[in-house]
């Protein structure tokens, strides 16, 4: 049943990444206008009202964009990863020329 709407621990990882980051960036973006209409740039927090409205749009947001990346994963056969660096090969020594 999970695999049927693609909810899987990737995909809960996207969906909780994006909200999260998006939810800071909305907090930081409410609180640059209260500093534009105040004076004073403050870190607070929204009226309940507000930030449920926001958490919901984000959550609507990040939702569809956990979905559309593990669909997209199952149509290509591929999945979204972290990709580590590559450990460059030494080269051997190369032995002095003699002439």
């Amino acid at each position: 049943m999970n695999r049927q709407w693609g909810c899987n621990m990737g995909n809960l990882l996207v969906t909780g990444t994006t909200f999260g980051i998006f939810m800071a960036e909305a907090f930081i973006h409410d609180n640059m206008g209260q500093a534009n209409s105040d004076g004073q740039f403050r870190l607070r927090l929204p009226p309940p009202r507000e930030l449920a409205k926001i958490a919901a749009v984000i959550g609507a947001s990040s939702l569809a964009s956990g979905l559309l990346i593990g669909a997209s994963d199952r149509r290509t056969g591929r999945k979204a990863r972290v990709s580590q660096p590559r450990r460059r090969k030494c080269a051997a020594p190369r032995a002095a020329e003699s002439n």
